[in-house]
């Protein structure tokens, strides 16, 4: 794993990350723009399942975006062979993983990012056991699936 840090906000308050990318014409065309994460889902009911992308268009893309595994209740081991394939340091764990798992993947280099659904209601205090074992969270309008659904919630 690379020490590398989370790319520099262009905004002091915002993270850019365009994900569900499994197209390679479309990654092309969203490189373009710039966005610092590029996120890729790795997990098989997802439409934007990415599991069937060559690994080689993952890993050319430009230094400055940084590829993001998207991945649902998967072992750390499932995750590592994945990651390691496409070449990403950085995962988003988009499941019920513990906040125990979130530290194993940070104690071998990875940058973890950990999803918090968003519904009427959020019980921050389920979430206090990953501070310090995760390095971002990801709010996600919460779904009956897993993952973004490109909905909004009350901010």
């Amino acid at each position: 794993m690379t020490g590398d840090k989370f790319p520099q906000p262009r905004h002091a308050d915002m993270v850019i990350k365009v994900c569900g990318m499994k197209d390679p014409a479309n990654i092309r065309n969203v490189a373009s723009l710039h966005p610092m994460l590029m996120g890729f889902i790795f997990h098989h009911p997802s439409p934007r399942d990415a599991s069937g992308l060559d690994p080689e268009v993952v890993k050319s893309l430009p230094e400055y975006i940084r590829p993001v595994g998207v991945f649902v209740n998967r072992t750390d081991d499932e995750i590592i062979f994945t990651a390691s394939r496409y070449g990403i340091t950085r995962v988003q764990l988009h499941g019920s993983e513990s906040p125990r798992q979130c530290a194993r993947l940070r104690a071998l280099g990875y940058k973890v990012l950990k999803a918090i659904s968003i519904g009427d209601e959020v019980d921050w205090e389920e979430y206090r056991p990953y501070e310090g074992c995760v390095d971002l969270f990801v709010l996600d309008k919460k779904t009956p699936a897993h993952g973004g659904s490109g909905e909004k919630f009350d901010w």
